[in-house]
């Protein structure tokens, strides 16, 4: 049965005993000598302590890799608040860009409406214009064959309303005021 040689424990298997042996206070197998070998030199930090040589040695390479890294890494962080402020930019801009949008759609029907509704007013006040003329004429025509027409009911209907416009009802009214006298 093998024996560790820094405890002295015993073990059935040797697989047991390599397990224990890597586990084990000095953790290489290995039998502490009683001779003294000869020490390497530490190097003292400047807090006090010191570290073995290959303590340095481990730290002048994780401090050789790891500032590629720390470089990468704020170059990211530079990148990463860039795309932030481009997004933020991008988004404001694609808002505005929609308003704009919406605005210029807005204002498109909002013409298009006035053009139709200026087209169909047009289009009422020369048909009005006419039927004016015409029934002038008419009125006219009736006076001259000098029949008799009640004109009471016409009177009543002028005094309800209200007249706005003048320009074509003023022939109109005159042919009237001349079938009454």
């Amino acid at each position: 049965m093998p024996a560790c040689v820094h405890c002295g424990e015993e073990h059935p298997l040797p697989g047991s005993y390599m397990s224990h042996v890597l586990r084990c206070k000095d953790g290489n197998g290995t039998k502490p000598s009683s001779q003294s070998s000869v020490e390497t030199p530490l190097e003292e930090k400047p807090d006090g302590s010191s570290d073995s040589p290959l303590e340095s040695r481990v730290e002048r390479i994780v401090a050789s890799q790891l500032e590629p890294v720390e470089t990468e890494l704020d170059r990211l962080a530079a990148d990463i608040e860039e795309v932030e402020r481009f997004a933020t930019v991008s988004l404001g801009e694609r808002r505005l860009s929609q308003a704009e949008a919406n605005l210029a759609e807005y204002s498109a029907s909002l013409t298009e409406f006035s053009e139709r509704t200026l087209e169909k007013v047009n289009d009422l006040e020369a048909r009005l214009e006419f039927q004016t003329i015409v029934l002038a004429a008419i009125v006219e025509a009736i006076a001259e064959s000098e029949i008799e027409v009640d004109a009471s009911e016409i009177q009543a209907y002028r005094s309800e309303q209200l007249v706005t416009e003048r320009s074509a009802s003023n022939q109109l009214e005159a042919a009237i005021d001349e079938l009454q006298s």
